[in-house]
This record gives C-alpha cells, structure tokens and sequence, in this order.
C-alpha cells in the first residue's frame, strides 16, 4: 500500500473495521465512547487537509460532514453505521486499483506466487463418498 500511496486507505479501512466491531449491535454501546471515537476517525480521514485523508466520492464527504459539522446533526446523527458508505468505497477501490496496479508490479507478481504454490503445497484432505471404500 506504501508504494501505490493508499497507506491512508488502508489505515482508514482498519480503523473502521475496528470501530464496526467495538460498536457491533450486539455488545452494550457507550454513546460518548462511540462518539469520542467516531470524532477522532473523522478529524483523522475525512476534512480537506486531514492527516491522513481518503479519496471516497464527494457524495460519501458530503454526507459525513452534514453530520460531523452540522450543530443541528452532531452528535445525534453519529451512530456504528456512519461510516459504511466510505468503508465500502475505500475496500472497492483498494482492490480494482491499488491491489489491480500491484499484482503488475515485479513484488506483486513474486508474492501472488508464493501465495499460489504455499496453497498447491497445503495437504489435500480427500473425502470418502459414504458406502465407498
């Protein structure tokens, strides 16, 4: 991700997958901690100038900052699921584009196929038909 300059995207997505299990609906969710996190991943991401901002479509922007900027949307409008719409668009376009330009790459060629012959090399578990011997 380093080379193809997507280390933001990457970072982005594991911090969201973090954030989606912590705030699953099945746990007990502590709304200032949801919130104090949820901030915290925006500044971080999403405002023109962010350290580590992402490239999602203006629309998926547009939608967080009507929330995070809005007085009469925050904090209410800030829920576990606030962030879908750019965690999708950032795993759609890691894997048509960065990992697309990196499998054209010498290193992305060498690791693909040290992938392919780790699995060829894994045992194969045959499974008997019942009443065949």
């Amino acid at each position: 991700m380093e080379k193809e300059f997507s280390q933001e995207n990457l970072d982005f997505w594991q911090r969201i997958d973090r954030f989606k299990w912590r705030y699953n609906s099945t746990c007990e969710i502590r709304a200032p901690d949801l919130i104090k996190e949820a901030v915290d991943i925006y500044k971080s991401f999403i405002p023109e100038g962010s350290p580590h901002s992402i490239n999602v479509p203006s629309k998926i922007l547009e939608n967080l900052k009507s929330v995070f900027e809005d007085s009469f949307r925050f904090p209410n409008g800030i829920n576990q699921w606030i962030f879908d719409d750019a965690y999708e668009s950032v795993l759609k376009l890691m894997y048509s584009d960065t990992f697309a330009r990196y499998k054209l790459t010498k290193e992305g060629g060498e690791d693909i196929a040290k992938a392919v012959s780790m699995r060829e090399a894994l045992p194969v578990i045959r499974i008997r038909k019942l009443g065949s011997k």
